[in-house]
């Protein structure tokens, strides 16, 4: 009942606006009420908290939604959309009015911002954390800030910027002549470990355009439940608690 109608109820909402934290806490508490019941006095026994009820049935809870994570999760998907389909209807208004001469993970709120634009543009974070890059002819990544990398710490450099600008993209290591990485400026530049690893990237033979894909789902396509895990292992790095087990289960 919980899940497949309560939960259920406000997902249309959620999935285009941002409920005040208060008003989810609220409601996670009208969840969890109805859950434990109500004796004819008006009180009943929360014998476990409601986070701990969220947690996968794997690590002893039932599986319940947050709804603040899920709102976000939802959100980051109507931003997900902006990236992947810029030329829907949808994307090409928001982009015209508020972030015509940059990217959706670049802009900026704006003055006076619809309540839409706000809430979707709230879901950036989430976006950018999970965003990776498929290299291809290098045109579109940044060397330093974008996240390209395999390596499943940081998947950006941490060397320096030396040698080239901050600014510099991916095709500027790659020799397109011979098709390869230019392996020599490349040694030059970053650190052994984080060399060998973009040695390690395969390169396209007819130098396809880089690809956006979406990192916490094996298959590089946005999921809302991938969504949702990777917003709740960030509350929880937030509030200084270890969450490597809760991505490797859900992976």
């Amino acid at each position: 009942m919980i899940k497949a109608v309560l939960q259920a109820i406000p997902t249309y909402t959620i999935s285009v606006f941002k409920l005040p934290k208060k008003l989810c806490h609220e409601i996670n508490m009208l969840y969890s009420r109805f859950w434990w019941g109500k004796q004819q006095e008006g009180k009943c026994i929360h014998w476990r908290k409601w986070e701990k009820l969220g947690e996968m049935k794997g690590k002893g809870g039932l599986g319940f939604r947050d709804l603040e994570i899920f709102n976000m999760a939802l959100l980051a998907k109507q931003g997900w959309r902006f990236i992947k389909s810029p030329n829907s209807l949808a994307a090409r208004i928001f982009k015209d009015k508020y972030y015509k001469y940059s990217s959706f993970l670049d802009a900026s709120l704006g003055s006076k911002p619809s309540l839409i634009w706000r809430s979707i543009w709230n879901a950036r974070a989430l976006v950018k954390e999970g965003i990776r890059w498929r290299v291809g002819d290098g045109s579109k990544i940044k060397i330093w800030g974008s996240k390209w990398l395999p390596s499943p710490s940081s998947f950006s450099i941490q060397s320096p910027v030396s040698v080239l600008q901050v600014d510099a993209k991916v095709e500027e290591l790659i020799d397109k002549q011979k098709g390869e990485w230019n392996e020599e400026r490349i040694r030059a530049i970053f650190i052994q470990n984080e060399a060998d690893q973009i040695l390690s990237i395969p390169l396209s033979r007819g130098f396809a355009q880089d690809k956006v894909i979406w990192g916490p789902s094996k298959k590089g396509e946005f999921t809302v439940s991938s969504a949702y895990f990777l917003q709740k292992e960030i509350f929880r790095m937030r509030d200084g608690e270890c969450s490597r087990e809760v991505q490797m289960d859900e992976r």
